[in-house]
């Protein structure tokens, strides 16, 4: 049995060099980080394991990141954003990016709907996941 993917960031590229990098993916990875983007990483069957953040993928060693606690929802994942008494417009949206912020010790995400990236950040208890995607509407 696999374990749980685990989650987290790298605010600072490894002072070890490239070496926590497959060849192949060192300019991809120069390309994005350092970040505050929250990387989901999977174990695999070679050394390297498996780090996604939406489509983008790199194979890493063990390096130096700050971990975080999953919170469920993931990149291209379909949330409804709750209007929380009227704070927030009740919407179905898909997730665009999954950050940590630093100034809130918590993890923010970036939703876009009907096509418009919407230009604030939502916490875990704004968003709930949809476990399916949304019927498009005919008119």
């Amino acid at each position: 049995m696999q374990p749980n993917p685990r989650y987290g960031y790298f605010p600072r590229w490894p002072q070890d060099g490239d070496d926590w990098l497959h060849p192949e993916d060192t300019d991809k990875a120069r390309e994005v980080l350092p970040s505050y983007c929250i990387w989901r990483r999977e174990p695999t069957n070679s050394e390297y394991d498996r780090m996604t953040y939406g489509t983008l993928s790199l194979r890493v060693l063990p390096a130096m990141w700050i971990e975080v606690k999953n919170e469920g929802i993931d990149v291209n994942d379909w949330v409804e954003v709750k209007s929380r008494l009227q704070q927030s417009t009740y919407r179905i949206a898909r997730v665009r990016g999954v950050r940590w912020d630093l100034h809130a010790s918590a993890i923010r995400y970036q939703v876009e709907s009907q096509g418009m990236l919407i230009p604030s950040a939502f916490g875990r208890a704004d968003l709930r996941l949809l476990r399916s995607p949304p019927i498009p509407q005919t008119d």
